[in-house]
């Protein structure tokens, strides 16, 4: 900002908070020669009072000019008075809630030249909205977090950080938030910024019995949201030979049987200490076992299914709908011969087997259409021969 329109801004900034508190600011300079440390100096004790003014717009401007004075001031002096202004702004959780949300929003899209003043305000702003249950004020900066920093501008510890502020933002937000998977979306991002062989690495572990609990009380739509925790090497680690992880590994790679036995060797303790439902979790087993059995063109006979899943022939039908309606499984069931023909499912996980399967089906298509190829030329061969 040119000199000459940082005094026009000073200058203007007293005239219109002078105006609003009909108020006679004094300054240690003419106003008319005043510059930004001294209308920021000036200013900033007043803050408390401009905010509990019933004119909200016309304080609004008033921040916006008094942040745009801040943000010329030298590095740390800039910093420090932001956080000053940001410690008032979001001081108090009064009837003006949505006003201080608002002009703390404003120092957080002035301050992009102070990422670590930008990262304090955002996380702040966070919890106040949370706090004053107008989380959805704030919402749209949880879509896409990353981009209103660059790349390198927060430590690993300031993303840590700011995640974990907006998974419990979410959560308070919700009872059922962890249904929308945004909660443990947002744990994942936490958990990525650990390396295998990080230092700190046990300093995540909480965090990971959070994301592990809650992956496990909606199994399904983390399933169908490609949720992953068993790669994340904070998992792995920080809850090696907890039962928490054991079942972890069931529910995720695991069968129906395997299950049962653990459930049996854990007890109702477990499943309660961790609000976990052993019954819908067995019922997610079932689910998850269709996704297992062959997908193609094959014609499965109730039996089998009925085998697979431990359960009576005449309910097979309704395991089949509910796997199609939890976008597991695509499939065609016929009454009259008590078959099912599975089209696609989701794969539990890739590896060997499943890398074999696609082979089996590449060959199999292959082979199609070198039959249907030489039906074509034969067909032209008999047409040239007339």
């Amino acid at each position: 900002m040119a000199a000459t329109t940082v005094a026009a801004t000073a200058t203007d900034l007293v005239a219109y908070v002078n105006t609003l508190l009909e108020l006679s600011v004094e300054l240690p300079v003419e106003s008319k020669k005043v510059d930004a440390g001294a209308a920021v100096a000036a200013v900033a004790p007043l803050a408390e009072k401009l905010l509990a003014h019933d004119a909200e717009t016309d304080v609004e401007g008033a921040f916006r000019l008094l942040f745009d004075l801040v943000r010329v001031l030298p590095t740390a002096a800039a910093a420090k008075e932001a956080r000053a202004l940001l410690a008032v702004v979001l001081g108090k959780a009064d009837e003006k809630a949505v006003l201080r949300l608002r002009i703390a929003s404003t120092l957080f899209n002035k301050s992009a030249a102070l990422p670590d003043v930008r990262f304090d305000v955002l996380v702040k702003v966070i919890a106040f909205a949370s706090a004053t249950g107008n989380t959805d004020l704030v919402a749209s900066y949880f879509d896409d977090v990353e981009a209103l920093f660059a790349a390198t501008a927060l430590s690993a510890e300031q993303r840590r950080a700011l995640y974990v502020a907006i998974a419990d933002a979410l959560q308070a937000a919700d009872a059922e938030a962890g249904k929308s998977l945004k909660v443990v979306q947002f744990l994942e991002k936490y958990l990525a910024t650990f390396t295998a062989d990080a230092a700190d690495i046990a300093s995540g572990k909480a965090v990971a019995v959070r994301a592990t609990t809650l992956v496990l009380q909606h199994p399904v739509a983390s399933f169908v949201a490609r949720v992953d925790l068993l790669s994340s090497p904070v998992v792995t680690t920080t809850l090696k030979g907890d039962q928490l992880l054991e079942l972890l590994e069931i529910v995720s790679t695991k069968t129906l049987g395997e299950f049962a036995a653990f459930r049996a060797s854990a007890g109702a303790a477990f499943f309660e200490a961790h609000a976990l439902r052993a019954d819908e979790l067995e019922a997610t087993l079932r689910l998850f076992t269709l996704c297992s059995l062959p997908a193609g063109f094959a014609e499965i006979p109730y039996a089998t299914v009925a085998a697979a899943l431990a359960i009576e022939e005449d309910a097979v039908e309704q395991w089949i709908v509910k796997a199609i309606t939890s976008g597991l499984v695509s499939a065609k069931v016929d009454q009259l011969k008590r078959t099912v023909v599975i089209s696609r499912t989701l794969q539990r996980s890739f590896g060997a087997a499943q890398w074999q399967d696609v082979h089996a089906k590449l060959q199999l298509y292959q082979k199609n259409v070198a039959s249907v190829l030489e039906v074509v030329r034969s067909a032209r061969r008999a047409h040239q021969q007339k």
